[in-house]
């Protein structure tokens, strides 16, 4: 069963999408390959993260995101992230997503969407101006 898509989409964004929930070791597994998977990209700093199919987020997983994840991943990138992040209908897991979003505002351009080809316009519209 496969729970996860990891691409570089046309050189333009790193997208995450899940089909299904995954354990622990599984789900901390993703994530090192996303990491990996910037440092050989272009574009290191857009990441599309399609969380339809994640289940139910817990707090260390959340933690894992905020704290160590996207922070690594900024540092990769040498620039702020530009985070799109796409809920499902899924209360549980929307409310995950939503609180990590709001957590990641702080160091991170984040925006939630219902739709990916929503998200997908949002990262290619931002305007590549690096601040310092």
């Amino acid at each position: 069963m496969d729970i996860f898509n990891l691409k570089y989409n046309k050189n333009e964004f790193l997208y995450l999408g899940f089909f299904n929930s995954s354990t622990d070791e599984e789900f901390y597994s993703i994530h090192r390959e996303l990491v990996n998977l910037q440092k050989t990209s272009k574009i290191k700093h857009r990441l599309l993260v399609n969380t339809v199919g994640i289940g139910v987020l817990s707090l260390s997983r959340q933690k894992m995101i905020t704290d160590e994840l996207i922070p690594l991943m900024s540092e990769q990138a040498g620039r702020q992230m530009h985070v799109a992040l796409v809920t499902g209908d899924d209360v549980f897991a929307s409310f995950a997503t939503k609180n990590i979003g709001q957590k990641l505002k702080k160091t991170s351009k984040v925006k939630l969407f219902n739709k990916e080809t929503e998200a997908e316009s949002w990262l290619l519209g931002l305007e590549e101006v690096q601040t310092t």
